[in-house]
C-alpha cells in the first residue's frame, strides 16, 4: 500500500494594518529561525497602486524547502516536504516549532487578526475515482478521469469561528517531476476575521488545537 506523502505545510499570518516596510520585518526573521533562509532575499519593486497582498519580499532556503513571502499585508511561512527525509508527523512538528518563533516575532511588531494554517498531501492510488466517490457520493457517477470536492465545516474556539477547509483531488499530477496517478488532498484551517486580535498566545493556543488534525492519521481517514 502506498505511503500518504506531505506535499507542503504554510502558515499565514495577517496584518490589522498596512506593513510599509516589509524587508524589515524579514530581517528580523533571518536570526530567530536559525538561519534557514539562507539565501540572498528577494526584494521586489512594488509599485504603490498595485494590490497590497504581493509579496515585496522573498526569503528561501538555498536547498528549496523553506520559503518566507512577506506582503504589506500578510506573511507566508511554507515548508516543501518532499525533499526533507522524516516522517510527516515529524516535519509537522519541527514546522510548528518553527511557526511559534515566527509568530513570536511577527507578533511583537505587527497587530494580526486571522491566521491560517495549509497542508497539501498526495496519495498514489490506481483506483482513486473510486475511492473517492464511495466515501463522499450516494450516487455512482461512472467512470471519471477526474474528481473535485470542496468542503468547509466550521467550528467554534474560544468565541472565535473556524473554517475547516477541505479540497479533494483526483488525476494525474506532477510529483517531484513523476506524474503519479492519485489523490491530492488539502486542508486549509483559518480563522474568521471578526476584529480582534491575535497576539502570540492566542496563535500558540490555536496551533495546540488544529496541529492534531494534520497528522496522518487524520488526512489518512478522509480519503480512506
Amino acid at each position: 500500500m502506498e505511503k500518504l506523502k506531505l506535499l507542503q505545510l504554510q502558515f499565514a499570518l495577517f496584518f490589522e494594518k498596512v506593513e510599509d516596510r516589509p524587508d524589515r520585518l524579514g530581517h528580523k526573521l533571518e536570526s530567530f529561525l536559525g538561519n534557514i533562509f539562507d539565501k540572498m532575499p528577494t526584494v521586489l519593486p512594488i509599485p504603490p497602486n498595485a494590490p497590497p497582498d504581493i509579496p515585496n519580499v522573498i526569503m528561501e532556503s538555498s536547498n528549496g524547502v523553506y520559503v518566507c513571502n512577506i506582503s504589506k499585508t500578510r506573511i507566508d511561512f511554507i515548508v516543501n516536504c518532499l525533499s526533507i527525509n522524516k516522517d510527516s508527523d515529524d516535519i509537522l512538528l519541527d514546522f510548528i516549532m518553527k511557526v511559534r518563533e515566527f509568530t513570536k516575532v511577527v507578533t511583537s511588531s505587527n497587530k494580526v487578526i486571522r491566521f491560517g494554517l495549509v497542508g497539501k498531501y498526495f496519495k498514489k492510488e490506481a483506483n482513486a475515482v473510486k475511492i473517492v466517490q464511495s466515501n463522499y457520493f450516494i450516487k455512482n457517477l461512472g467512470d471519471l478521469e477526474e474528481l473535485s470536492i470542496r468542503y468547509n465545516k466550521r467550528t467554534d474556539w474560544k468565541e472565535r469561528t473556524l473554517n475547516d477547509i477541505i479540497e479533494i483531488n483526483v488525476g494525474v499530477f506532477d510529483i517531484n517531476g513523476s506524474q503519479e496517478k492519485g489523490i491530492i488532498l488539502m486542508r486549509d484551517i483559518n480563522n474568521v476575521p471578526d476584529g480582534s486580535e491575535l497576539d502570540y498566545f492566542n496563535v500558540n493556543q490555536l496551533l495546540e488545537f488544529i496541529s492534531p488534525r494534520f497528522k496522518e492519521l487524520g488526512i489518512t481517514e478522509l480519503i480512506k
